[in-house]
């Protein structure tokens, strides 16, 4: 390993090869994950949801790996979602980290009617959160100290 190193963690790519229990795959399928690969599965974290929390065995995708540099990888199918044929794969792997950044904590607490703050708009997670916000139905206000982001906010 290389270090200091920041692998790639939104990554796309082309399945070459499936295990015998990866069913819902195939080669040539187009795949997003993200920063890990693999997970105990048996401790309390990784049975509620949370296996990015999962003290026990935790693998991510830049060890033994270049993360999203690397030409080829092994991850389990658990952590590989399918990517829509119609979204540009160049444009889907940054939604990966928005999606963990911002989507999962609106899908968690976001009601639908509510406000949602969302503080600065200097970066695509922020404009991400608006839109993302915007959708689920709720009420977006952004607060920034910079008068010039106003037009891209309200866009």
């Amino acid at each position: 390993m290389l270090f200091p190193m920041a692998p790639g963690h939104e990554i796309i790519a082309e399945i070459e090869k499936i295990g015998d229990e990866a069913k819902d795959f195939k080669p040539g399928d187009l795949v997003g994950f993200g920063l890990s690969r693999d997970c105990c599965e048996k401790c309390k974290a990784c049975r509620s949801g949370n296996d990015q929390l999962c003290p026990e065995w935790y693998v991510l995708t830049y060890d033994p790996y270049l993360g999203g540099y690397s030409t080829h990888m092994q991850v389990k199918a658990s952590f590989v979602f399918h990517v829509p044929p119609n979204l540009d794969n160049k444009k889907a792997a940054p939604i990966l980290c928005a999606r963990v950044t911002v989507f999962a904590p609106l899908k968690r607490w976001g009601i639908p009617g509510a406000r949602c703050g969302v503080v600065g708009i200097g970066g695509g997670l922020e404009h991400m959160a608006v839109q993302i916000a915007n959708k689920m139905g709720m009420h977006v206000v952004t607060i920034s100290t910079n008068p010039s982001k106003e037009a891209g906010a309200k866009e």
